[in-house]
């Protein structure tokens, strides 16, 4: 039974204020544990806000992890837009590592959980969460272009695929499930690497196929 008092939102700061509850307390869940695990009920117990009202504003868990992911992106974006990353060709790869470091979630949820939240979620909600891609994908080249100018828009569309397809590798390589591990130490498969080694490894290399 749920106890806790509940006050309709009445202004959109109010509004705001709630899906922003929401969207942290699933954030941290699903930093912590598995997807199967998460409910709106987990959610709600780590919140100010009922079960009942979260579906007030999104239909399932699915929908509040696409959110997630589209405020990082967002943020992410954001961060595009400091001087210091794109001062010099040296530094960049280096500013853009940290930047994925501090949006682990991006490359948790796109490697592991992407392909099912879309399944599950409403269309609307996904062409909301596509459009904020496409505005990554678009300031993401842009940065591209100031900063290795003497390439061609097929040179930095193929620059943007190697790390689309890194973003959903990321993760899942580096954070192997207890029953992979298991499996892969008892084939002598297993892989050592963490994700700050990957990240270090694997970004200049992309980068590094554009023209200077």
């Amino acid at each position: 039974m749920e106890l806790k008092k509940f006050q309709r939102a009445r202004t959109s700061f109010q509004l705001n204020s709630r899906i922003d509850e929401i969207l942290n307390s699933c954030e941290n869940i699903y930093l912590k544990t598995d997807f199967t695990n998460i409910t709106i009920q987990l959610i709600s117990e780590k919140t100010t806000i009922r079960r009942t009202a979260i579906y007030k504003y999104f239909q399932n868990k699915e929908e509040i992890l696409l959110e997630v992911l589209k405020k990082h992106i967002e943020l992410l974006k954001e961060e595009f837009n400091d001087e210091e990353l794109i001062k010099n060709k040296e530094d960049f790869s280096n500013n853009f590592i940290k930047i994925f470091e501090n949006h682990v979630i991006i490359l948790k949820i796109m490697g592991v959980n992407l392909a099912e939240i879309e399944r599950q979620v409403r269309v609307e909600k996904l062409i909301e969460f596509k459009k904020t891609f496409k505005e990554f994908h678009d300031k993401f080249i842009d940065i591209l272009k100031k900063i290795y100018p003497n390439n061609s828009n097929k040179d930095y569309e193929n620059v943007y695929i190697l790390l689309l397809t890194l973003m959903h590798g990321y993760y899942p390589l580096t954070n192997p499930t207890i029953k992979q591990i298991e499996a892969m130490e008892k084939t002598n498969s297993l892989i050592n690497c963490n994700l700050d080694e990957l990240l270090k490894l694997s970004i200049p290399l992309i980068f590094n196929t554009l023209k200077n």
